[in-house]
């Protein structure tokens, strides 16, 4: 077999040398690395390199170029061989245009400018195995569908006309269940990876537990190096299964879109935005759509242990085991909900409004301003584990219950904790069906 081939686009020059010398050295000898300039380049080269016989496991592509723009190139590609995987590597990529590229081009990951070179190198590797095991696959099928011809040419009982509509039925399923894992290598792509969250937030954990294949709840985490903040999310989409994962790669790419500055943008700042965001993508104003997200998300400075939170309907939990009042930044002293041997859980309710177009929305979100302490607990989560059906009587989880189990794991280890939680989730499920998705993140100051 020839040399498996990785082609790079990128109008810049620097930047086609940096990829080319971090895949050579992260793949080594087994790989070659072309690079061109331009779409219409890397159509030409992709064609020549695929008629020699060459394989074309991955190709990565900037968005914004002279002609061909990425999205446009991609798809091109597509047509050509949906088997590659695409890459989508750039700065300036708009919502529309990485919509663009996951509908037309079986997007296989879309990454920000400038990258992380160890994130860079587990998505390509990723990818390429991701390519030969698809490969293996498609020749497997291919066998067992020449078996099953010459089966119907000795056969053509009853029998074996009902033994082949089930096997359609079963490959139809195999489809199905085919197109869904792919969403979900989709989605996995754009949550953040346990070692980013432990280099951002060394002190917590996330329990994730979607219904189906894919969720409609997603976590997110972000640090501004500039002004050394961190940013934390729990969010939950309308709905659960393909449709939430759908909502769920639209917000993410607009929390990500809206902390691209230089200054410090806080969380009711970057809802107002992802709100405008997903009424322009979704055209709400023009349509009876009402698909949105409910969210909460935490900035927070770790030098002055400040809190920044807002929320879209959801809310925060802060417990702290100390005889000092919660307050807010301007003194404002903040009631406890809950007390359980001098654990105090502070509830912050999040805005009664979504992020989407809502007919009793007012101007904007609201920022609530906390000083917090050191070994405070700060816990997000989305409707999933309250509203779940379980226990004798097959009844709903609820908040204040959930409030007592918080309370219960405050100080403990952050990985007892999510097993503590996830424990209990499936007790009181027991063998009831989950009916929503599941986060739960859990942060210690």
């Amino acid at each position: 077999m020839k040399k498996p081939t990785i082609i790079c686009v990128d109008d810049e020059r620097m930047i086609l040398n940096s990829l080319r010398s971090q895949l050579r050295r992260h793949l080594g000898t087994n790989f070659s690395v072309e690079t061109v300039e331009s779409g219409d380049e890397a159509l030409e080269l992709f064609i020549e390199l695929r008629d020699d016989g060459y394989p074309i496991p991955v190709i990565i592509s900037d968005q914004i170029m002279p002609g061909m723009k990425g999205d446009e190139l991609l798809s091109k590609l597509n047509k050509l061989d949906a088997s590659v995987k695409k890459i989508l590597l750039t700065g300036q990529a708009s919502i529309e245009a990485v919509g663009n590229a996951i509908n037309n081009a079986s997007l296989y990951r879309y990454m920000s400018k400038p990258w992380e070179i160890e994130d860079l190198n587990l998505t390509v590797t990723e990818a390429i195995n991701s390519f030969f095991k698809e490969n293996e696959l498609r020749k497997s099928e291919k066998a067992r569908e020449e078996l099953i011809n010459e089966l119907k040419a000795v056969n053509e009982s009853l029998e074996e006309k009902v033994l082949q509509r089930t096997q359609t039925l079963e490959q139809k399923n195999r489809d199905i269940t085919s197109s869904i894992n792919y969403a979900k290598l989709i989605q996995d792509s754009i949550l953040p990876s346990k070692e980013k969250i432990k280099n951002v937030l060394p002190d917590s954990f996330v329990l994730y537990q979607p219904k189906d294949i894919v969720s409609g709840d997603f976590y997110w985490v972000n640090h501004n190096k500039e002004m050394d903040k961190i940013y934390f999310s729990v969010a939950d989409s309308t709905g659960h299964g393909v449709p939430g994962a759908f909502m769920s790669i639209i917000g993410s790419s607009l929390f990500n879109e809206a902390v691209k500055t230089d200054t410090f943008i806080k969380p009711n700042e970057i809802f107002n935005h992802v709100r405008d965001g997903i009424i322009k993508v979704l055209n709400q104003k023009q349509t009876a759509q009402k698909d949105g997200i409910d969210a909460a998300m935490v900035s927070f400075d770790k030098v002055k242990r400040t809190l920044y939170f807002s929320g879209a309907f959801n809310p925060l939990y802060l417990i702290r085991n100390s005889s000092q009042p919660l307050v807010t930044i301007d003194g404002s002293v903040i009631e406890p909900d809950m007390d359980l041997d001098g654990k105090k859980l502070y509830a912050i309710n999040g805005d009664k409004q979504p992020l989407a177009h809502h007919a009793d929305a007012n101007d904007g979100f609201t920022v609530h301003k906390l000083q917090a302490e050191k070994g405070d607990e700060v816990f997000l989560f989305s409707d999933g584990f309250v509203d779940q059906f379980g226990g004798a009587l097959n009844k709903k989880y609820m908040r204040k219950r959930f409030k007592q189990l918080l309370l219960s794991v405050f100080g403990k280890p952050n990985h007892e904790q999510e097993s503590t939680l996830l424990k209990e989730f499936n007790n009181w499920k027991g063998q009831f069906e989950q009916v929503d998705d599941i986060c739960v993140m859990g942060v210690r100051i």
